[in-house]
């Protein structure tokens, strides 16, 4: 059995691919959340098939004279989970779709899992299946033979039907999920790649706190590339020689510019009769070459210039509405200003400061000497429990990269192949070289390493168990579930039934 099932899964793995109803993990543990008073008929007479779809074939139908269905099964299960609850004549709709998609959902994993099994060859013995239908005929905790007899031989054909159908699409889940035993040589290696395991005290530095003061001495030495400007501007996208024509009209009726923009311009400030307000140099060298702007910062007020052709490719004239200005660069905003400019266009600038810093904590010989030049620059370390290289923190390891102090400064490290190499392949007692992560540098101190399981492992290898078990779980709507064979109806039945009432 456990080989056909995973020939049949690898077949079709391909093709399952994530159904929206992704929350079911195994159709017998549904957590609803709705309320539900009951299915109303919409006018449907009592004896009124309703097809919802198929699945291979097999239908998803709701008729209420025969009750053992699995659909009809679940919809009463789902309704009578939240029957006791008060339901408005408003929220009963909503709730009757929420309770008929979840039961049909349910019983395409069903039929899903039913079909595997029927193509496996599975059956269901005798005996196991008196044993089950039993369970309908039990009063006071025994059989009923009074029950038994009453029931009409077309109904118990039902119910035996309805019970081996359920033990079969049960016993592919438990194959799947439950009967997946991990051997134990499996166990004992994912085990030993939780060794060795480390702990560190470590710096991060991060790039939002480079100084003001090293952003004025770049805005001091490139003053050009801040200066300030107020511009309005009119861009053409059709062609040069359409921008050509406004650029003529313009030098002749130059206060027609507001106009001319709002009814020719495209892009973000045509509503704005072109104004583009206050401008830095460093904010037009991704839309125009470095000689236009020169041409451009040298403008007058009221000054009309054109054409030039943008990077991308499309043509701009351009007014000064206030001629350019050197950069305050006693204004916080200035400085704020420079700082994104540096991280966007010459960030190793940025690094190469703070790589400077924490490279002279390599200096240190010990931890202590290693916390006293943290302080020396006013930082204090962070500290890590032990942790195996483990890059993305994947749950299949108990003991992750964790930050016993701050529990996201450590977030960008775990998917940092560089982290994990220089803080295994560092001595004991040594100092790693500044690793670089999203936003910042990261400088770890090794404290200390654990190379086997000072305890027992027993727990390492049965967190393997478990997590192997649980990613069956969640996986097992698509391992079953083949889309190709789902003819899902269900909104247009829907709609068609019970929209309206």
């Amino acid at each position: 059995m456990a080989k056909k099932v995973k020939e049949e899964q690898r077949d079709s793995h391909r093709k399952r691919g994530a159904l929206y109803w992704g929350s079911i993990i195994v159709f017998a543990i549904i957590v609803v959340s709705f309320i539900f008073v009951g299915v109303p008929s919409a006018g449907v007479g009592s004896q009124t098939k309703i097809v919802y779809g198929k699945y291979a074939g097999m239908p998803v139908e709701q008729l209420p004279q025969m009750p053992y269905t699995y659909f009809q099964r679940e919809i009463e299960r789902l309704s009578d989970q939240i029957r006791q609850q008060n339901v408005t004549a408003e929220q009963s709709q909503f709730l009757t779709y929420q309770i008929l998609r979840t039961a049909f959902n349910n019983t395409v994993f069903h039929l899903a899992a039913l079909k595997l099994a029927q193509d496996a060859g599975l059956h269901v013995s005798s005996k196991a299946l008196d044993r089950a239908v039993m369970r309908e005929y039990t009063e006071d905790g025994e059989f009923s033979e009074d029950r038994y007899l009453a029931t009409p031989p077309a109904e118990r054909h039902q119910i035996r039907k309805f019970y081996r159908e359920t033990i079969l699409s049960q016993q592919v889940v438990n194959d799947l999920v439950f009967g997946n035993v991990v051997s134990e040589a499996e166990r004992s290696f994912i085990a030993e790649m939780n060794y060795p395991q480390r702990k560190i005290r470590y710096l991060v530095y991060d790039f939002d706190e480079y100084p003001e003061t090293e952003a004025k001495a770049y805005g001091e030495a490139h003053p050009d590339l801040f200066k300030t400007m107020e511009l309005s501007r009119i861009t053409v996208t059709s062609s040069q020689i359409e921008a050509e024509k406004l650029y003529q009209t313009l030098l002749k009726e130059p206060e027609r510019f507001e106009e001319l923009a709002r009814a020719s311009s495209r892009d973000p400030n045509a509503s704005q009769g072109g104004k583009m307000g206050v401008v830095r140099y460093a904010d037009l060298k991704d839309l125009l070459s470095e000689d236009d702007l020169v041409t451009i910062f040298s403008m007058k007020k009221g000054d009309i210039l054109g054409v030039f052709t943008t990077l991308s490719g499309a043509w701009v004239i351009v007014r000064c509405d206030r001629e350019a200005e050197a950069p305050d660069l006693t204004r916080k905003d200035t400085l704020d200003y420079i700082k994104n400019y540096l991280l966007s266009y010459e960030r190793n600038i940025v690094e190469e400061y703070f790589s400077t810093k924490a490279s002279a904590l390599r200096a240190a010989q010990s931890l202590e000497e290693f916390e006293a030049m943290a302080r020396d620059q006013g930082k204090t370390p962070g500290s890590t429990g032990y942790f195996a290289i483990n890059y993305g923190n994947l749950e299949i390891f108990p003991s992750p990269v964790a930050n016993t102090d701050d529990g996201n400064i450590l977030q960008a490290a775990v998917y940092s192949e560089s982290f994990f190499e220089r803080v295994f392949s560092t001595p004991v007692g040594g100092v790693t070289d500044p690793v670089n992560l999203q936003g910042g540098l990261l400088v770890a101190f090794i404290e200390a390493e654990k190379t086997e399981s000072e305890d027992d492992d027993t727990f390492s290898r049965d967190f393997y168990s478990y997590f192997a078990q649980r990613f069956m779980q969640g996986d097992v709507v698509n391992l079953l579930v083949d889309k190709d064979l789902l003819e899902d109806r269900f909104n247009e039945v829907f709609v068609r039934y019970f929209q309206g009432q």
